[in-house]
């Protein structure tokens, strides 16, 4: 919610992840994260316009609702700001190394062997599980595994509460076909 005033203020260049709702709502509840009331993350004025923010809705109806907010918000501020690069996280599991040295040339990064070994070593690490990642902060990851990781994580029932209250607001990414 503060990429509006960073962008004004600074006006750096922005390279913007996303990550699939449903796949931001299991990592926060595998950190522990879900005893926490989202309502106290959200200005007041953008909680209460939504009577379906109830503070009594589940972790994971909630979890949508402000996902789509913020990410609303967000997509706004770039919308009209010519020095940013919107990343989606599944793009980037699928293809670490092509999209890092496409994003390394637009910010005049230098691309060297070292990167291509610390980016390899981050994505394909043979210390990860293929079926899941017992520590939630470790860093290395089979990258390609992590793509869809959320649907074995979440119940079918889990997933319809994140998507239907994201989808509720229209926000432009994750429609409807890729929730399944």
């Amino acid at each position: 919610m503060a990429l509006p005033w960073i962008a004004a203020s600074f006006k750096p260049k922005i390279i913007f992840l996303v990550r699939h709702p449903a796949a931001v709502a299991a990592s926060h509840f595998k950190l522990g994260w879900h005893n926490v009331s989202l309502e106290n993350r959200m200005p007041a004025d953008l909680w209460s316009r939504k009577s379906q923010y109830s503070v009594n809705a589940d972790f994971w109806t909630q979890h949508g609702h402000f996902q789509a907010e913020t990410l609303q918000i967000a997509l706004e501020a770039l919308a009209n700001y010519p020095d940013h690069r919107l990343v989606t996280y599944e793009d980037l599991c699928a293809n670490p190394i092509g999209l890092f040295q496409d994003l390394y040339d637009w910010a005049g990064l230098p691309w060297t062997e070292s990167v291509v070994r610390k980016i390899h070593e981050k994505s394909s690490s043979a210390k990860s599980k293929p079926k899941d990642i017992e520590n939630a902060f470790e860093t290395n990851r089979r990258s390609s595994e992590m793509i869809s990781s959320w649907h074995r994580e979440l119940s079918e029932e889990q997933i319809d509460h994140v998507r239907d209250s994201y989808l509720a607001h229209n926000v432009m990414l994750y429609p409807p076909q890729d929730w399944s």
